[in-house]
């Protein structure tokens, strides 16, 4: 049975899927006719091939033509240059395109800011950010920082805050976040379209939040 456990292993790398779910996803493959099976290996195979990376936004995309870098919405001439939504991952891009709550293009992180790992901001995509804002920081009058409200989610927004704030004077544009319409611990994931319209109306400054205090250390005066 070690393709079965390894199978199994590539199935709890899925997000939300815990050792029970995976279990029973082999199970149900095995009971799929052959045909079926492979019709599925064959979609996978064609979006790694097909599916392409927007050179802005950093979101997945499929081109409607060969060579094509951009995504429709960084593409898109009659959208405003001069608000930036820097989202987690494409599923809050979607998310907040869907709702109509700010109109403006994107950037997706690919993940947040760990304080507590060896490398805190591996997962961001700190050299693609920095190209973008290299190209548009004079055209921008708003860069809203849309993360998830919790924990990590705040981390993340504190480590950018700090990163873009000289460049946000030096140019002149805002640094935002959404209001509190979202309750904390929420993902923009799962956002209601108003709740999203409303933090999004309610936006403010953002400024950088004091740092968490380190484990065993004293607590500010």
């Amino acid at each position: 049975m070690q393709d079965f456990e390894a199978l199994e292993e590539k199935m709890r790398a899925l997000p939300g899927v815990g050792p029970r779910q995976a279990r029973r996803m082999v199970f149900f493959l095995l009971r799929q006719r052959r045909e079926w099976t492979e019709e599925l290996t064959t979609l996978i195979r064609a979006l790694r091939t097909r599916v392409a990376t927007c050179e802005d936004c950093r979101r997945f995309f499929l081109p409607s033509r060969e060579g094509e870098a951009r995504c429709r919405i960084c593409a898109d001439p009659h959208r405003p240059d001069h608000t930036l939504i820097i989202v987690e991952k494409e599923v809050d891009l979607e998310n907040i395109e869907r709702s109509g709550a700010v109109e403006g293009k994107y950037f997706v992180l690919g993940g947040l800011y760990a304080p507590l790992a060896k490398e805190p901001a591996r997962a961001l995509r700190l050299a693609h950010l920095d190209a973008l804002l290299a190209r548009r920081a004079a055209q921008l009058k708003e860069v809203i920082i849309a993360l998830a409200v919790n924990p990590d989610g705040e981390e993340t927004r504190r480590f950018l805050v700090e990163r873009l704030a000289p460049l946000a004077q030096r140019y002149g544009f805002a640094l935002t976040a959404p209001a509190r319409g979202l309750s904390t611990g929420s993902e923009l994931e799962y956002a209601d379209p108003q709740t999203l319209r409303s933090a999004f109306a309610g936006r403010g400054r953002t400024t950088p939040l004091p740092r968490r205090a380190e484990h065993g250390a004293a607590p500010p005066e």
